[in-house]
């Protein structure tokens, strides 16, 4: 669909900046929070009569500082740098600018390219997801027992590699695979098996290591 044949309410087409204070402060008491990657922002302009969802928030955004990159790339991805301390970073900064809202993490997790010549054993072994939602619900264990931000639940991007609305199906997102070929047979990944172990060891509160596990033994989290 040609998005210039349609026709917006005028108020979608007025820039986000436009909105009231009032309407920017009365934040729902249960609000949703996607977090997947960090990168450092520099201001810059932008041409007003030009403006994108790209462009309005005049900020420049890059993965580098001074050389340094914020994290390591998750696996191939052209985006999706690994930094788990920003999950704990945005949650303060909403908790102090928005009178600290009940939130869930709606959606958090890693990709990989959907690489079809790929043995079907080596992309279920995938390391590099477990290990990142294993270090971004540790961050999130800090940020509701050191820090008092009010999250109640998280769920992990995606249950199944889906269809994303950028990439398509080119990258996958699951923790379950889905064989595209062979009747969309659902496999469960490494992470899958580690999600469901974890997910386990909460529902019994054992005691257990603090390995990025430890957040399990908050009776207050829902995790999806």
């Amino acid at each position: 669909m040609n998005a210039s044949c349609i026709s917006f309410p005028l108020a979608l087409k007025d820039p986000a900046y436009k909105l009231t204070l009032l309407t920017i402060s009365s934040l729902s008491p249960n609000s949703g929070v996607n977090y997947y990657t960090t990168y450092y922002a520099s201001n810059t302009t932008s041409d007003p009569s030009k403006l994108s969802y790209t462009t309005d928030s005049q900020v420049d955004l890059e993965p580098e500082c001074n050389g340094t990159q914020i994290g390591p790339k998750a696996g191939d991805s052209d985006w999706l740098y690994i930094y788990p301390a920003g999950i704990k970073k945005l949650l303060n900064y909403i908790k102090k600018n928005y009178k600290s809202p009940l939130m869930v993490i709606t959606e958090n997790g890693s990709c990989e390219s959907n690489n079809a010549s790929l043995p079907l054993i080596e992309a279920l072994n995938d390391t590099v997801r477990r290990d990142y939602i294993s270090d971004h619900l540790c961050c999130l264990h800090e940020a509701i027992s050191e820090d008092d931000v009010n999250v109640t639940g998280y769920i992990a991007w995606a249950l199944t590699d889906n269809l994303e609305w950028q990439n398509g199906y080119s990258v996958r997102f699951g923790l379950n695979y889905i064989d595209y070929e062979h009747n969309l047979q659902r496999i469960p990944k490494l992470s899958a098996l580690w999600f469901k172990n974890f997910i386990s060891r909460k529902t019994n509160q054992s005691s257990i290591p603090f390995t990025g596990e430890d957040v399990a033994s908050s009776p207050h989290l829902a995790i999806m």
